[in-house]
């Protein structure tokens, strides 16, 4: 990339750490449960699209998973970013899809043990769940950076902004394209203009 924009490597991280600071600053907000934007009524529709899609009741308006990503192991601080489920080092991200492809939170997740009905509940919710794991596939496969350990230092990199830079330009996409998520609930996403507003 030296030769295609005639700099150096520190100064393309600089170019790219500032842009990220600039949308995360403009647009951030937008994976915070915007309340103008998720009114009553929308999360009526959302309800009604999941209820109509087979769910077992109709107050479900979006699905709460998590996805793991491996980072570079630190320096320091190694305790704080071990993962033992995945056996390394990484940062976790909680997310929650609407029908219409979008993910409308994403930060990180705060862990606690399930009752045996929520347990049971989520078991029997799964199926419609699943759209929050192709979500979390599309960011990595559209945006792959965010899945390089190697390049995902921690203290050295904002690891935890690039991520959800990359959330908020997948729902871009979303907005532009539709989603596996959006035909599976036939629920069109809102429009590029309406979800930067």
């Amino acid at each position: 990339m030296e030769d295609k924009f005639g700099c150096c490597a520190e100064q393309l991280s600089h170019c790219i750490n500032k842009l990220c600071s600039f949308i995360w600053d403009e647009w951030g907000f937008l994976l915070d449960f915007d309340t103008c934007r998720l009114t009553t009524v929308k999360l009526s529709e959302y309800a009604g699209a999941i209820h109509t899609a087979g769910a077992l009741i109709d107050l479900i308006w979006a699905f709460l998973d998590c996805t793991i990503i491996p980072i570079c192991r630190p320096g320091d601080d190694q305790d704080v970013s071990y993962n033992g489920y995945i056996s390394n080092h990484a940062t976790k991200y909680q997310g929650a899809t609407a029908p219409d492809g979008i993910i409308v939170y994403c930060y990180r997740p705060e862990v606690r043990d399930l009752t045996r009905d929520e347990q049971e509940f989520n078991n029997l919710m799964s199926k419609y769940r699943e759209c929050v794991e192709w979500l979390f596939g599309k960011v990595v496969n559209y945006w792959c950076f965010v899945d390089l350990c190697s390049h995902l230092k921690l203290h050295l990199s904002p690891i935890g902004k690039y991520y959800l830079i990359a959330v908020l330009l997948m729902n871009a996409h979303t907005c532009l394209h539709g989603s596996q998520t959006s035909h599976y609930f036939d629920c069109p996403p809102l429009s590029l203009e309406e979800y930067f507003t």
